[in-house]
């Protein structure tokens, strides 16, 4: 047994030097020292030569193993399953059927009802063993089948959870070791395989204390945070295979099956992802995928080297910009519609310098109130800007000279008379003159003439 104390107590000094404080830590040790009791007396009670002694460590061999058997549930859900762990109700549902062990047991401890044992007989080399309770012990049997339900949990965390397979599967073969090892029948022959049965396990949890460094707190935080991630997370070997996946990266993949040891290249085509832009900085990879199913899908990607890696391993972040990419189509849509009515604004209202000083406005269509506000705008800045002493505006195109837009030419040609510019209308058609003199518009300050160039040469 003194293998099984010396490494109880290395692994029960390492894990809570890593973090007092933490959840898993505290639990794995009160296990860890539960074990150590429970091999402590089952030392005593094997070896020694003294009655009293060896009645009371064997007595407490059923609350101890009880105990430990509860704290080893726990212990698995909190490593693997902190969501439920999380839960009281289920926590304590779980672990009522070792507290009903543990209360019958201390029962037994107390007032002496035989539930667990009948008593002891010294053998002939002087030590004394247990007798437990003869026929149906349903005490005895239930801690026997107690020690199954973290084996089952285990071998359901291995099936279930990809991400957690290995260490869950190295867990689960160590405790059904220590299992068949302690339920087989004690002999002489079997005695130092009995003594070593419990070995298996602490072996387990050892090699992936060290290999996946499960006690330590920035790992239980790291793995909290990195499945709560909105972006998908994937780590990649030398191999370019997944070895880890977070939830995140399932969705955004669309894979229902184990992404665990299958190429990233393998993923990608499966989730009908195709590289439209691939850009490789200092820093590492830049990628840009498409998906073209049911609807348009764009995913944006980073793939980066592990520091401190020594197997080459790197980190790939997927991240979905379909909405980036849709609000950037809209904004450079948005942009260019901008500049197409910029242009039509221009072209609407242009201004040509017909001489010096003389800008010819030429109008067409139909002048509403947002293009009489822009005329007027656009000819006081050009006005201002060349120094222009005469504006024609040139109304044969326009359609329909109403009042309104009668009164818009009067507005932009009071406007420009205040910048000390002359004001002539050209273009006037005979049904607007008609029309005008049938609304009794007059067009009073505005000096009218029939084209252009009789402007210009008045």
């Amino acid at each position: 047994m003194l293998p099984v104390i010396i490494l109880l107590s290395l692994l029960l000094s390492y894990v809570i030097a890593q973090d007092p404080r933490a959840t898993t830590n505290r639990l794995f040790g009160l296990y860890a020292g539960s074990a150590l009791l429970q091999t402590a007396f089952g030392l005593v009670a094997s070896t020694t030569l003294h009655e009293g002694l060896a009645y009371v460590s064997r007595l407490t061999l059923g609350p101890l193993i009880a105990v430990n058997q509860l704290l080893l549930v726990w212990l698995v859900m909190a490593l693997f399953l902190p969501e439920r762990y999380a839960q009281p109700a289920v926590r304590w549902l779980i672990g009522l059927p070792y507290l009903v062990a543990l209360a019958v047991t201390m029962l037994d401890v107390v007032a002496g009802q035989h539930f667990w044992f009948e008593g002891i007989t010294r053998q002939p080399d002087g030590t004394f063993s247990l007798d437990s309770r003869g026929g149906f012990n349903p005490l005895l049997i239930g801690l026997v089948v107690g020690q199954l339900v973290p084996v089952v949990m285990l071998a359901t965390i291995a099936i279930r959870h990809p991400d957690r397979r290995t260490p869950a599967a190295v867990l689960f073969g160590g405790l059904l070791f220590s299992f068949i090892m302690a339920v087989l029948p004690q002999s002489r022959a079997l005695s130092l395989v009995f003594s070593l049965g419990p070995l298996p396990i602490y072996l387990a949890f050892a090699w992936v204390t060290l290999r996946y460094q499960l006690f330590r707190p920035s790992i239980g935080v790291m793995q909290t945070a990195i499945e709560s991630l909105p972006d998908g997370i994937i780590f990649l070997d030398s191999q370019r295979q997944v070895r880890y996946a977070n939830r995140a990266a399932y969705a955004l993949l669309g894979a229902s099956e184990s992404l665990i040891s299958q190429p990233i290249a393998t993923a990608l085509e499966q989730a009908g992802l195709k590289v439209e832009q691939h850009v490789q900085e200092p820093t590492g990879d830049r990628y840009r995928f498409t998906r073209a199913d049911s609807q348009e899908q764009v995913i944006e990607g980073t793939e980066v080297a592990a520091l401190g890696d020594r197997s080459a391993a790197r980190i790939l972040v997927l991240h979905d910009a379909t909405d980036q990419a849709l609000l950037a189509a809209l904004r450079a849509k948005n942009e260019e519609q901008r500049r197409l009515l910029e242009l039509v604004a221009t072209l609407e209202t242009p201004a040509v310098a017909l001489a010096e000083h003389v800008l010819l406005a030429p109008i067409v269509g139909h002048l509403d109130s947002r293009r009489a506000r822009l005329l007027t705008e656009k000819l006081l800045d050009e006005v201002y800007r060349r120094r222009a002493h005469q504006v024609i505006l040139d109304v044969t195109g326009v359609q329909d000279v109403d009042s309104m837009v009668a009164k818009a030419l009067l507005d932009t040609a009071q406007a420009l008379r205040l910048l000390g510019c002359q004001v002539t209308l050209s273009g006037v058609s005979a049904s607007t003159a008609i029309t005008l003199v049938h609304q009794e518009i007059a067009l009073e300050g505005l000096r009218t003439v029939r084209s252009p160039q009789e402007a210009l040469s008045a």
